[in-house]
């Protein structure tokens, strides 16, 4: 190798070498802070993997434990003066009122992660997929079903049905929440 440096030397006008070697020490220094940056990381994430081995980094600071998908809660309620599209101002018959729906499936949803989040970690929703699919009048029960769909870092996909005493669908679909830390989000707010 130095016999090559040397003849390279030779050859090559002295500027060129110069630069050469100061591109080779430059990229020498950045390896050697690439690496020292790793080693902290790593140690980082070694000492919350101790403390909770069954904890994943989700990036911007936050650990969840590992979600499974499948995992699901289920919520129910009954239709009442209180929860039509009336009380609600969506509508103008005593039916149960589409935000109302809309609330008790987001309710199931934040039931199934709730087990797979730690101190000051929660879910904010940020996608709605949902129809409406039929009227449910006052005095019926209906259950709102939610199950993990998907996890992709932060983000949390469920799928998401709503049924009538009589197991009939009366809405469904998709609703995506992501994991956030409380404290970071209200910050945000100002």
């Amino acid at each position: 190798l130095l016999k090559n440096a040397t003849a390279y030397w030779r050859r090559a006008p002295a500027a060129c070498f110069a630069a050469d070697v100061f591109c080779m020490i430059r990229c020498i220094i950045i390896n050697i802070v690439l690496l020292i940056e790793l080693c902290y990381t790593l140690k980082r994430t070694r000492a919350v993997f101790t403390a909770n081995p069954n904890t994943r980094k989700c990036g911007k600071g936050l650990f969840m434990k590992e979600v499974k998908s499948g995992a699901f809660a289920e919520k129910t309620l009954v239709v009442n003066g209180e929860n039509t599209a009336v009380a609600a101002g969506s509508g103008s018959l005593p039916v149960l009122g589409t935000p109302y729906m809309l609330a008790l499936m987001e309710n199931a949803t934040c039931a199934a992660v709730e087990p797979y989040l730690e101190e000051g970690e929660t879910t904010v929703g940020t996608r709605i997929d949902v129809t409406h699919d039929r009227a449910s009048k006052t005095g019926e029960t209906i259950t709102a079903r939610a199950e993990i769909r998907e996890v992709r870092g932060r983000k949390i996909v469920f799928s998401v049905e709503a049924t009538n005493e009589k197991g009939e669908r009366i809405g469904g679909g998709t609703i995506e929440r992501f994991a956030v830390i409380r404290e970071k989000f209200m910050a945000k707010l100002g």
